[in-house]
């Protein structure tokens, strides 16, 4: 009943349409005799080269409302008197530009009048803590990404590739890009990148979002790419390091194979009188070293009697330990050289302990060297490319575009590398955000935007070797027909004897032995309807709608041949055991074929949004009031007695799991922005926000989570019953314009959070079949009070 609700207030809100926001302006201002200063009505205001424009009311008032970011000309014109253009006008997104304009009369002056329009340095219009970076900005800053330069402002922190903002949590911060959401939905974080070069605008918003945004408890990157003009425009970039061989160095340097290359081109569609537009751009980044560093690290230059050239494809040593063989066996999985002098031993026994008789123990000499430069397989080589179409018969437009992201990198860790770089992990990723947008504008007031999108984002990790096949990598089979298994494939680096070296985390010369994929996608609508009442009230009301889909697979090779096989074992065991230690969500056990229904099908988690909002500009002060409305369903069953879970067969029991309930929020925004002068602006908010959980807490993998709880192994379980963050936001602040060039904004915020997500231990009820176990769930609270400063 609840869902047919939220449809028909879908139908009400946008009576025949769907729409997309986020990623247009406005220009308002008033036309005026320059003599007498007397208003104009009826004068035409246009955007040159576009087909936008408005004419003046009775007042001299205008407003051209759904003007995409970006820098134009502005042109007015009345009978009688001179046109005026003003140049290099900045509108940014959901900010109103204002322009006035002195018409000088035709008696007094001869020809059109150009001004060059000067980018104000306090915006009145905005009611929270807002940073803009434009196309021009971005070309002189040092860095690429538009995460990184957001990474620039105020109040973000970034680690580890993620951005926090005024104190809260890495998934916290919601990521646009024309539009489009482009969080990843199982981890919340940023998914691809886009050219530095294909950048309009970036709009950061710390916090004081209005009603229109979701999502997001701590801030939102917002970013516009540029569109087709008039003209055809041929861009490229090419920056490359790489002038010296890999271990020369110049100038106290070294090269760490730094290379990009972009390309970039525009304009109209020949035959299509400038009615149709094209943008396209790619680029590519190759980093023979993705984590250039200025120090030493370890590498081996000889072991036994061989000078190697770093690195050193170095495995382990013969699986029965008999007689060390003089040629590589196991298809190239294994690097054995004679003892020699015990300049550095690796012990390795037959039985899986550690032994002490040396007649029993392989040793080999291994000598070190501390090398600098560019670390060995540690490579990262990336694809990016956007575009988009434009379509303008002036009262109905269309818009066409995407994004898309491939990326193959090598993960350099000292465990591995020190003796086995050529088995560092692996990780591929692909991201496609997709859109068609359709914009109506039945009146001068009034228009409608229709978006629908498509998203996914896809990562897969593991050994470079073996890859997807990981079941060979734990079967203990005869690889090469001598008659002799592979049991020491199993525990390789783990029963090393030396505790001061081998007695850590992951040994040094051990493999990455898991296998991961991840595949989430979604499909959306996002609508908005734009009024203009007047020349106070912007009304606005827009819906979003989500449908995602979850599929994710791992296998630990170590874990599945430890557990599967004993040691006189030749052949695998049945796919129905083997299936057993596999964590799979929309995948077979095997991870190659997809599944759509059943417990172990895909999972469709749905989110719903829809918001009003009342933007009201007088004179002397802005009010932005706001009401969201945000639905949460995870579309997923739950354990009816966390407590108590049944387990038969060693499976969970399915007549156990019931429906998990769906979540309801209501959000009131409120922005209040007050000019003292021109160059003073106060400006306070408060409201409330809720975010979705990660959805890779969300979802349980129930065969691998029945196995591990009767096993007793430590576990993290996920939980359906995850209800979304919120947090109560306030925020003051001013923002004062210093002689021409300088602005200073310093902003107090406070924010309070609800269920956060924590893990906590679960303790089972008496009789229950499984001990203690963790899960994540809404236990934590949290403050955080900050003041922002930021110089301009």
């Amino acid at each position: 009943m609840f869902k047919k609700c939220l449809i028909a207030l879908m139908i009400i809100l946008v009576p025949g349409a769907l729409v997309y926001a986020g990623t247009t302006g406005k220009i308002a201002g008033t036309v005026t005799d320059k003599e007498t200063g007397e208003p104009l009505p009826g004068a035409n205001v246009i955007i040159v080269g576009t087909t936008l424009g408005a004419a003046t009311d009775i007042n001299g008032n205008y407003v051209i409302l759904n003007v995409p970011a970006g820098t134009y000309d502005v042109k007015a014109s009345f009978i009688g008197y001179r046109d005026v253009t003003m140049k290099n006008v900045r509108v940014n997104i959901d900010l109103t530009t204002e322009l006035n304009f002195a018409l000088p009369s035709e008696a007094i002056e001869l020809g059109s009048v150009e001004v060059i329009a000067e980018r104000p340095l306090v915006n009145k219009n905005a009611t929270n803590e807002v940073h803009i970076r434009t196309a021009s900005d971005i070309e002189s800053l040092p860095v690429r990404g538009y995460a990184n330069i957001a990474s620039l402002e105020a109040g973000v922190v970034q680690s580890g590739g993620n951005l926090y903002v005024r104190g809260g949590r890495r998934e916290e911060v919601a990521y646009y890009v024309d539009g489009v959401y482009q969080n990843n939905p199982l981890t919340l974080q940023r998914a691809g990148d886009i050219s530095n070069n294909s950048i309009e605008e970036i709009q950061y918003q710390a916090g004081g979002m209005s009603a229109e945004y979701g999502f997001a408890n701590s801030g939102v990157i917002n970013v516009t790419t540029k569109t087709g003009g008039n003209q055809y425009r041929l861009g490229g970039e090419v920056i490359s390091d790489e002038f010296l061989k890999e271990r020369d160095k110049i100038l106290d340097t070294y090269s760490y194979g730094y290379n990009l290359y972009n390309l970039n081109f525009s304009g109209p569609v020949p035959n299509t009188n400038n009615k149709i537009k094209f943008y396209i751009a790619g680029e590519r980044r190759f980093l023979r070293d993705q984590s250039p560093t200025n120090s030493a690290f370890p590498a081996m230059v000889k072991v036994g009697t061989d000078e190697i050239v770093y690195p050193m494809p170095w495995l382990w040593p013969d699986a029965n330990h008999d007689n060390a063989p003089d040629e590589n066996i196991w298809d190239n999985h294994i690097k054995l050289i004679d003892p020699d002098n015990l300049i550095y031993r690796f012990p390795v026994a037959k039985d899986y302990f550690p032994e002490t008789d040396p007649s029993k123990i392989d040793t080999v000499e291994a000598q070190f060297k501390m090398l600098r430069g560019p670390k060995p397989n540690n490579a990262s080589s990336q694809w990016f490319w956007n575009g988009n179409f434009t379509v303008d018969f002036k009262t109905l437009k269309f818009k066409i575009g995407g994004n898309s992201t491939r990326s193959n990198s090598r993960n350099y860790s000292t465990y591995f590398a020190l003796l086995n770089g050529l088995r560092n992990s692996k990780s591929k990723n692909w991201t496609d955000s997709y859109y068609i947008k359709v914009t109506h504008t039945p009146g001068p007031n009034t228009f409608w935007t229709a978006t629908g999108s498509f998203f996914r984002t896809k990562n897969e990790s593991g050994d470079p070797f073996w890859w997807d096949d990981i079941w060979n990598a734990g079967d203990r089979t005869d690889f090469n027909n001598d008659g002799k298994s592979n049991p020491w494939m199993l525990k390789n680096g783990q029963d090393f004897s030396d505790p001061d070296f081998f007695a850590r985390f992951a040994a040094p010369g051990n493999i990455v032995n898991t296998f991961n994929k991840n595949e989430i996608s979604y499909l959306g609508l996002k609508a908005d309807l734009t009024h203009q009442a007047g020349r106070v009230h912007e009304l606005k009301a827009g819906v979003e709608y989500r449908y995602n889909t979850v599929r994710s697979f791992s296998l630990n090779a170590l874990r599945l041949a430890q557990n599967t096989f004993n040691k006189g074992l030749q052949q695998p065991g049945d796919e129905e055991y083997r299936a057993s230690y596999t964590n799979n969500i929309g995948y077979d056990f095997t991870g190659r074929q997809e599944l759509n229904s059943g417990l172990f099908g895909a999972k469709h988690p749905v989110i719903f949004s829809t918001y009003v909002k009342d933007k009201m500009e007088f004179k002397d002060l802005v009010l932005n009031l706001g009401l969201r409305l945000d639905y949460f369903d995870p579309n997923e069953k739950r354990f009816a007695d966390p407590a108590s879970i049944k387990i038969k067969n060693g499976q969970i029991d399915p007549s156990q799991l019931i429906s998990a309930e769906t979540h309801l929020n209501i959000n009131p925004r409120i922005g209040i922005s007050f000019p003292v002068t021109d160059q003073t602006v106060f400006h306070s908010q408060y409201g409330k926000y809720t975010q979705t959980p990660e959805l890779n807490r969300l979802f349980v993998p129930l065969v691998g989570f029945a196995n591990d709880l009767l096993a007793g192994n430590f576990t993290v379980s996920g939980n359906p019953e995850l209800a979304p963050v919120k947090t109560t936001s306030y925020e003051i602040g001013f923002r004062q314009q210093i002689g021409d060039n300088m602005a200073l904004d310093i902003t107090a915020y406070f924010k309070e959070q609800r269920d956060l997500i924590q893990i906590r231990n679960l303790f089972p009820e008496e009789g229950a079949q499984h001990g203690v176990y963790a899960r994540y769930v809404n236990g934590d609270y949290g403050t955080v009070k900050g003041l922002s400063f930021s110089f301009d």
